[in-house]
């Protein structure tokens, strides 16, 4: 992969068309997330754009598009990813209660 700054600021991917989805498309939607998430530090998820999350990790609109319908199914990739990562780190044989702390 080569990560490189276009003509507006913005970081882009170059990948073989074969690896796209599976090397960047995850790539993409951690930093995504992550810049959602530094946001809702700062203020609510309802006064947060999608111009703003894509601002706050210099990506573009169309690769947030991409990736996602709008900010609340970003918020949503966000929420059940974190439940799958905490159900694959649990025992089976645990309570909800003890899993979800």
């Amino acid at each position: 992969m080569m990560i490189y700054m276009n003509t507006q600021g913005r970081i882009s991917f170059l990948l073989p068309v074969s690896n796209l989805r599976i090397q960047s498309g995850s790539a993409i939607k951690q930093i995504l997330s992550e810049s959602l998430i530094d946001l809702v530090n700062k203020k609510s998820l309802n006064k947060i754009t999608v111009q703003m999350i894509v601002d706050n990790c210099n990506m573009t609109r169309q690769t947030f598009y991409y990736h996602f319908k709008d900010k609340y199914d970003l918020a949503n990739w966000i929420f059940r990813t974190n439940v799958d990562n905490i159900t694959e780190s649990s025992s089976p044989t645990l309570p909800w209660s003890i899993v979800l702390g």
